[in-house]
């Protein structure tokens, strides 16, 4: 049976830009497979999905892409590993937050919009609005 198991987004980042994104998957015991989902559905019997398979070895060590689904916000993908006997280890999951939106509305304005500068320094403000409320 697999132990000792963990998974990684995007090598620990907080947001992503893009529905593609790397994960990375160890588990130690001999090796079989790994299925990934963003569905955290018990894995049992009859129904087990397809897993992807991997060489038999102690320590499984792997980067594999997976695709996000639509939508902004918090995504949380789920992986299961399987032995070369078949047993399938517990769920195990990581999240990371998808924001595919162009920041809008932006405006830039110095000196709080006074008009005139009598100073080497300056003050500049740059806000814009994210139209998903996902702060950064």
């Amino acid at each position: 049976m697999p132990v000792g198991t963990s998974i990684n987004i995007n090598s620990g980042e907080t947001y992503t830009v893009s529905r593609s994104v790397s994960i990375s998957l160890s588990a130690n015991g001999p090796g079989g497979g790994y299925y990934l989902s963003e569905d955290n559905t018990a894995l049992s019997g009859e129904t087990l999905p397809a897993f992807s398979t991997v060489a038999s070895t102690q320590v499984l060590s792997i980067t594999a892409n997976f695709i996000l689904s639509e939508d902004d916000g918090t995504k949380i993908v789920y992986v299961w590993f399987k032995d070369a006997a078949k047993n399938i280890s517990s769920v195990i999951s990581d999240s990371i937050i998808l924001d595919t939106t162009t920041p809008a509305n932006g405006a830039v304005r110095i000196n709080d919009d006074s008009g005139s500068v009598t100073s080497s320094q300056v003050t500049v403000i740059i806000t814009a609005t994210d139209c998903n409320n996902i702060a950064g």
